[in-house]
């Protein structure tokens, strides 16, 4: 079973090279966690990649997570007892505080909108039919005009969409036949079909044995 490892980050690299200047940054393989960065850790901001952050029984998919964090997100140093993972390869960047009120003002509209949406995505993991689920947490992975990533382990994926691993493998066989995605979960392909046409496609029913199953 693949699980977030807490093995050290990259810190003050980017691409592959070092900062000669500017905020130091931080990059996380695919599934490892978030480091304990300390009290006095800097707010940081996801550059590139997906976060998952929930209590850490989590990282061993023994307690729902409580939420995404997509590329342009805030993060905040995880408080006791619940812990950040890589969904995707992440890079992150040091921010910051305002110095003004009116930074501060800016800050917390874009926090409430992150909030909002948030509460929006992990809503559309966990309700619905289970074919609805993984395409939404798909649409999360894919990156507008890019091809979409390698999919993360395949109970990674079940334990986002609150569904049997088995259900999550017949939905991906089945858009894998429709031509809307290409790879497995965890297999490391790379030629994936890009989320545009997953996007726009009306899913028929019939993915998994029941369309409306919820596990």
């Amino acid at each position: 079973m693949n699980t977030p490892q807490p093995a050290p980050p990259v810190l003050g690299m980017a691409g592959g090279h070092r900062h000669a200047e500017g905020p130091p940054s931080l990059q996380l393989a695919a599934m490892q966690a978030l480091p304990d960065l300390g009290a006095a850790s800097p707010p940081w901001r996801l550059d590139s990649g997906l976060l998952c952050l929930g209590p850490c029984q989590a990282m061993q998919a023994a307690a729902p997570v409580y939420g995404i964090a997509s590329a342009g997100d805030w993060v905040c140093v995880p408080p006791a007892g619940v812990t950040a993972w890589a969904l995707l390869p992440s890079v992150l960047s040091a921010c910051d505080v305002p110095a003004s009120v009116a930074g501060w003002q800016a800050l917390l509209a874009q926090l409430s909108a992150q909030h909002c949406r948030q509460a929006a995505d992990l809503a559309a993991l966990r309700t619905g039919p289970a074919a609805d689920r993984v395409r939404h947490l798909l649409l999360l992975l894919a990156r507008p005009g890019a091809a979409m990533p390698s999919l993360p382990p395949l109970r990674a994926m079940a334990q986002l969409v609150d569904a049997a691993p088995e259900t999550v493998s017949r939905v991906v066989s089945a858009l894998r036949q429709l031509q809307l995605l290409d790879g497995r979960p965890g297999g490391g392909a790379s030629a994936h079909t890009g989320g545009e046409r997953l996007a726009a496609r009306t899913l028929p029913t019939g993915l998994t044995r029941s369309a409306a199953a919820t596990r």
